[in-house]
């Protein structure tokens, strides 16, 4: 999985893969959000989301950002959300 950047309310910041020393996913104050690559589907995007949160809203405390992300991610699962496998290089 590559790397890429995007812009939130809190400015922009850097998407990267990494294990995170056996976190799914990781966001320090810094414009960095750490996102562990080895998870499956919905994992994927309950830690994007999760990760997210922390980034746009510092304030929200971990419980309260757990139960945000999972509610989002539950949401966007009925309605079919599910990551795409990327491309093998030939």
């Amino acid at each position: 999985m590559r790397s890429f950047s995007l812009e939130l309310s809190t400015g922009r910041w850097l998407v990267d893969y990494c294990n995170n020393d056996g976190n799914y996913g990781v966001c320090y104050r810094q414009p960095t959000i750490w996102i562990r690559p080895d998870k499956c589907s919905e994992e994927h995007l309950d830690t994007c989301i999760h990760e997210t949160l922390h980034a746009t809203f510092p304030a929200m405390t971990e419980a309260e950002v757990h139960r945000a992300a999972g509610d989002v991610a539950n949401v966007l699962w009925e309605l079919g959300w599910r990551m795409k496998k990327p491309a093998k290089s030939r």
